[in-house]
């Protein structure tokens, strides 16, 4: 059980509210953490925090706990789950599993429209950033939904209109503040964006394979940092 996140975020300077029950609250035990997965909540386009509940209990079609913490559009940190929650549903890779990701439903109505305030995009450059370090996550497995989920296109959120999931993992190594995206986002085009197949025949775009390629260089640091650490202890 993740039994430190709220001491993690608090460390990182964020105010946190910890959710009644929250130290309990799972659907079982989550595994050694390897990724930790972005999402929007899709909620209401008002309000601080109005899908704290549906993340803490549910959908009609999902039981909660959804996510292990809700970002307030305040920044605020709301610890919701302690253990294992269902937030990625079919993943790309194993390791991008409810079992090996920390949820996070950072509080948008997922409209182009809705813009993340600076509050809330510095706080969660400074969450992952002390998540990552807490937990030993290297900052490329730092991922959207949409990026993670099987196939591709089955998820959307973060849109990269509002929330560009590569800039958000440059500001983590760069310890800097994500860039707020346009106010006018025009819809993804070029070839960046083009429809391609890839070796497995899927469809993706050329943006989706440098993400999986971001997630194997990362698996590789990963591996090396193991073997390295195997070598000191055997010689």
């Amino acid at each position: 059980m993740l039994l430190d996140l709220a001491d993690v975020a608090r460390a990182a300077g964020l105010r946190v509210v910890e959710e009644s029950g929250w130290r309990t609250r799972s659907h079982g035990q989550v595994g050694a953490l390897r990724t930790i997965t972005i999402h929007h909540t899709a909620g209401p386009a008002s309000g601080d925090a109005p899908s704290l509940g549906t993340v803490r209990d549910g959908r009609p079609d999902l039981k909660g706990p959804l996510a292990q913490i809700l970002l307030a559009r305040s920044g605020t940190v709301h610890v919701v789950a302690a253990g294992l929650c269902w937030h990625t549903g079919a993943t790309r890779e194993p390791w991008q599993s409810n079992s090996y990701s920390l949820g996070v439903e950072v509080e948008n109505s997922g409209g182009r429209e809705d813009r993340y305030p600076p509050a809330q995009l510095d706080a969660l450059v400074r969450l992952c950033r002390a998540l990552c370090a807490r937990y030993d996550i290297p900052h490329a497995r730092v991922l959207g939904h949409r990026e993670i989920a099987d196939p591709p296109g089955r998820k959307v959120d973060p849109l990269p209109d509002t929330l560009d999931m590569r800039a958000l993992r440059t500001a983590l190594a760069k310890e800097a503040p994500v860039p707020t995206p346009p106010c006018k986002a025009e819809p993804a085009s070029g070839a960046w964006h083009a429809a391609v197949r890839n070796f497995n025949g899927d469809v993706v775009s050329a943006a989706q394979i440098l993400n999986g390629i971001e997630a194997r260089v990362a698996d590789l640091q990963v591996q090396v940092a193991e073997l390295r650490a195997e070598i000191r202890a055997g010689s």
